[in-house]
């Protein structure tokens, strides 16, 4: 086997290489990925013989969660590690693909030069391995729990990251654009529209609309455009550099070093910090329920019970009742959120939750899930934050201030027992 591999430096400890690999065997990397989809199954040969060069053995396969990346457990010159590789995918769902992927370690680059103190607590990508239609990065095993791993800590550390993330990079003000809500949050669900047609209730996206759980919705076009035309007065005066992207709690690694991250989204863009605290919200809502398929929650629809449930966690409706209160009171962040921020975070929570909807069904194809395993997936966060939007406008319209802490009650109507 013949391999061709260039290298070059991005700063810190960080390598890269782009490897050409011709022909090779099933490995035992291959062996140990029943999970594997046969679109990445090439390049899980090629990492193979690209481990083996770097003196870097697999231990064993972790499990994915939600995303379509595949994780090993490795052990190497460095100690413990974890390989995460994704193939390159045309269907994939914008922020999941293989360039986003591929911009994940220059983010963490860029903070490492405009805001060090961020950039120490992420895990850095000690290699980056490039093939054709995949890439892998190589990381040091962070040693910890996630964030809201440890339910009686939940408080504790959610104050503690976001004050942390507040004072090292939140505060810091770049220059904001006039429309920049309306292109993130709106626009990004238009971008996906095409994943949601003929997954969820054509009723949801156009046409009459639904009562969702005996609140009445209408279609998801027409309050995505009201939502657009509300947006203006709600534009954050500043900016902050791209801290993480994708916040969610399995991104957050608590450990004897205090807040370590994992797994930003893979952009250079200055970002409303709104959008980060708003996937925290999406995570103690919905998000890590999905992630553990712990308990279930009812969705009715026009009076009828749906194929669809709404996964919930112990203790997840208490915290969320008390996030508002514990980011009012968060030192620092108030301020850097600016005016108006909890009605900006309201509508910033339910866009996150229409457009997960797309990306359940982005990355269950891509797992090659049945049809109806997708639907159930996607219908969950599409109608939840369909009712979130409607109820989000709804305040915003009527009021310049948005009473956060009621408009998150509403989660209550999908929740099971065990909340």
């Amino acid at each position: 086997m013949t391999t061709g591999a260039r290298r070059r430096a991005w700063g810190g400890s960080l390598c890269h290489h782009e490897l050409m690999v011709d022909g090779g065997s099933e490995t035992e990397i291959l062996q140990r990925a029943p999970h594997a989809s046969a679109g990445v199954r090439p390049a899980l040969a090629d990492l193979s013989t690209a481990l083996e060069r770097l003196g870097i053995d697999i231990v064993g396969p972790l499990p994915p969660g939600l995303s379509r990346t595949l994780l090993y457990e490795t052990m190497g010159p460095d100690g413990r590690g974890v390989v995460k590789v994704l193939g390159a995918d045309p269907a994939a769902v914008d922020g999941h693909d293989l360039h986003s992927f591929r911009l994940k370690p220059r983010q963490v680059a860029f903070l490492r030069r405009m805001l060090p103190a961020v950039a120490e607590l992420h895990v850095p990508v000690l290699h980056e391995l490039d093939g054709d239609g995949w890439s892998a990065h190589i990381m040091p095993w962070a040693e910890g729990e996630h964030l809201l791993q440890n339910p009686s800590r939940s408080r504790q550390r959610l104050l503690e990251v976001v004050e942390t993330l507040c004072v090292r990079g939140w505060q810091e003000r770049r220059p904001s654009e006039p429309g920049n809500l309306a292109r993130t949050l709106v626009g990004r669900i238009w971008r996906r529209w095409s994943f949601l047609e003929g997954v969820v209730p054509a009723a949801a996206l156009a046409g009459r609309g639904m009562r969702v759980n005996s609140v009445a919705c209408r279609p998801l076009r027409e309050v995505l455009a009201e939502a657009a035309a509300l947006l203006p007065p709600l534009e954050p005066a500043h900016l902050a550099p791209p801290v993480h992207g994708d916040l969610n709690t399995r991104n957050v690694v608590m450990g004897a070093a205090g807040v370590r991250l994992i797994d930003p989204r893979g952009s250079l863009e200055d970002l409303d910090p709104c959008y980060d605290v708003g996937k925290l919200l999406l995570s103690v809502s919905m998000w890590d329920a999905f992630a553990d398929g712990s308990g279930s929650g009812r969705v009715v629809v026009d009076g009828e019970a749906a194929d669809v449930q709404v996964p919930t966690l112990p203790g997840r409706a208490r915290l969320l009742a008390d996030l508002p209160s514990l980011l009012a009171d968060s030192h620092g962040l108030p301020e850097a959120l600016g005016p108006r921020w909890p009605a900006r975070l309201a509508l910033v929570h339910a866009c996150h939750t229409v457009a997960e909807a797309a990306c359940r069904v982005s990355d269950a194809r891509a797992k090659c899930l049945p049809p109806a395993t997708i639907a159930h997936h996607a219908c969950a966060f599409l109608l939840v934050g369909l009712v979130l939007l409607e109820d989000a406008v709804a305040r915003v319209r009527g009021q310049n201030d948005v009473d956060l802490a009621d408009h998150l009650q509403l989660m209550s109507i999908f929740y099971g027992s065990e909340v």
